[in-house]
């Protein structure tokens, strides 16, 4: 699914001066500042917005009138700065609580939180030396009651981005379309039941009532702050020429800051794909660099080529399947053990024929496969759907999970059909995979496996098993017989016998009778057991790092042979 992430914005209005606001207002308690007193906050350009400004009152101290140099008053500089810690902050992963869910559609939205220490440089101008005095006095009886660590709770809010909105009306429009709620698109945002939105979703204007914005409010508790200074700050000095004395003291914050928004959403929406600007570009994915160019590589860059993240591409096409769409990223949580995905296809169902839900050949135009590999799995159509009852192996996925068994099946034509009444709700896909662990297959499957020797050839190409290695494996067994000298002429048999593996006396097969798979009607009993090891054994695991990408690039050459047993991708 598309995952998007995007930075909040205006934080500045929205969470820097309500945090300060409460810190502030909470340390004035705290530290002994009288109630009255302004307090001036300097932006990033160290401009100060002193609002009503004026002189309509005789006294000077009154806290909407003009400051002047004498006045007692409070101006802070904040530094913000990272933590250490923002290289480990969780990101995709699970850790905060979402702002809006749709679990029926899988869609998370989430902030992201970065650990931020808030600096607090404090100059307290006082009208002489005698009040600055007097307030040291009172703060050092004031940190012996309330110590150095002050708690906080921190109060503000953030808006939603704007392409995260426009994301969720599209999605809310299709959901409508087909099979909908009859609920409109606030309705679904903030649901009074909650569930879909937050009890920290809500809704910002201005004081006339208009421009509207979804945003989030926050009651950040268990921040604690502490001053620089271990029992009084330093004693000042005067300010230039006047009676003012001026104090600096620093204080500091930790919090969690608020700094993006994360938003999962899924390509099908009630059936309907998503239009192109929501869907994932080919930038946002890695590029062929030099595909279809002449290459030319010293010895060890060629060398380092088979580690190249373009390489990697190759072989995970090759070894784990492909997704149709391409840009389709459903990874599914329940796999079957020993199955190697041949490729996954997103579903939409058809209102005309709403039970035959796709042709597992035909309908898909990113790969082919063989004439003599079509007509087996003809044969294994009825067995499809069940696990480990066929080398191939056909599910059924929704959002969440794989559907049972009993919700398919496979018809003769390679059509796979549905048996129960599927929901236009749902997004599905379809998963067929092949077996790579031979052992988890039944004894029936093995046995009409078995019976088709160039299948079973052409089984182990695609799983990149070098034929080669195998015979030579296989024809290494001759040689395993062992030879009994005595001649069994009381047991009639006219020829010397043989003890295989087993122990068991018999004549032994000719040596090149270990390779002809074109000529067997069926893979030899006494190779069978060998080859299902084989396949299913990890130690050719090596080995195929070295032969998948041969046969990946082959696949891509339209004009080359192909096999009628192959499995091949374009």
């Amino acid at each position: 699914m598309p995952i998007i992430k995007f930075p909040l914005q205006d934080t500045k209005d929205s969470i820097m001066r309500p945090i300060m606001t409460d810190i502030t207002s909470q340390l004035n308690i705290k530290i002994g500042f009288p109630a009255d007193l302004p307090i001036l906050y300097a932006d990033e350009a160290g401009v100060i917005m002193q609002h009503r400004s004026t002189l309509k009152k005789e006294y000077q101290n009154e806290p909407h009138g003009a400051k002047f140099n004498a006045n007692e008053l409070i101006t802070i500089e904040v530094d913000e700065v990272f933590d250490d810690e923002v290289a480990s902050t969780p990101v995709w992963q699970t850790e905060y609580m979402p702002v809006f869910r749709d679990d029926a559609l899988n869609i998370i939205m989430k902030p992201v939180y970065m650990p931020c220490v808030l600096n607090i440089n404090y100059r307290y101008r006082t009208k002489d030396r005698a009040h600055a005095e007097m307030w040291r006095n009172t703060i050092r009886s004031k940190m012996s009651d309330y110590g150095h660590l002050t708690p906080h709770n921190l109060k503000y809010h953030y808006l939603i981005p704007d392409v995260f909105i426009e994301v969720l009306r599209k999605i809310h429009e299709f959901r409508e379309n087909i099979d909908g709620y009859n609920e409109s698109f606030m309705d679904y945002l903030t649901s009074k039941g909650l569930v879909h939105g937050s009890v920290r979703l809500t809704t910002l204007s201005n004081f006339k009532g208009h421009n509207k914005r979804l945003a989030i409010t926050e009651n950040q508790t268990r921040v604690f702050g502490q001053f620089e200074f271990d029992v009084v700050p330093d004693r000042g000095g005067r300010e230039m020429e006047t009676t003012a004395w001026v104090t600096n003291f620093s204080y500091r914050v930790r919090y969690t800051r608020p700094t993006q928004m994360v938003l999962m959403y899924p390509l099908m929406v009630h059936q309907q794909l998503l239009p192109v600007p929501y869907i994932p570009s080919g930038e946002d994915k890695m590029t062929e660099v030099g595909l279809g160019d002449e290459r030319h590589f010293s010895l060890s860059g060629l060398n380092l080529e088979m580690f190249s993240a373009q390489e990697e591409r190759r072989r995970r096409a090759a070894i784990k399947g492909i997704s149709i769409p391409d840009f389709d990223e459903f990874v599914p949580k329940d796999t079957i053990k020993g199955a190697r995905r041949i490729y996954d296809v997103m579903l939409s169902l058809s209102n005309k024929e709403p039970n035959d839900l796709i042709h597992i050949i035909d309908d898909i135009e990113d790969m082919t496969f063989g004439e003599l590999m079509v007509e087996f799995m003809q044969g294994e159509s009825k067995y499809m759907h069940r696990r480990g009852e066929s080398v191939f192996q056909v599910q059924l996925y929704n959002q969440w999970s794989q559907l049972h068994e009993s919700y398919i099946r496979v018809k003769e034509d390679l059509t796979l059909a549905s048996l129960k009444e599927l929901t236009l709700r749902n997004c599905y896909h379809v998963r067929l995979s092949v077996y790579h662990d031979w052992t988890q297959l039944s004894a029936d499957a093995l046995k009409r496996l078995q019976n088709h020797p160039k299948i079973v050839k052409g089984l182990l190409d695609f799983l990149g098993i070098d034929i080669g290695l195998l015979n030579q494996i296989l024809s290494g067994m001759h040689e395993k017989y062992h030879h009994i000298d005595t001649e069994n002429a009381l047991r009639g048999i006219d020829a010397k016998v043989w003890r295989n593996e087993q122990g068991v006396l018999t004549y032994p097969p000719k040596e090149d009778e270990y390779t002809i798979w074109d000529k067997w009607h069926k893979v030899p009993d006494h190779l069978w057991w060998e080859v299902i090891q084989r396949v299913s054994n990890t130690r050719f695991d090596q080995k195929s790092i070295f032969t998948v990408q041969t046969q990946f690039i082959d696949a891509h050459n339209l004009e080359g042979d192909r096999s009628e047993v192959g499995i091949y991708y374009y």
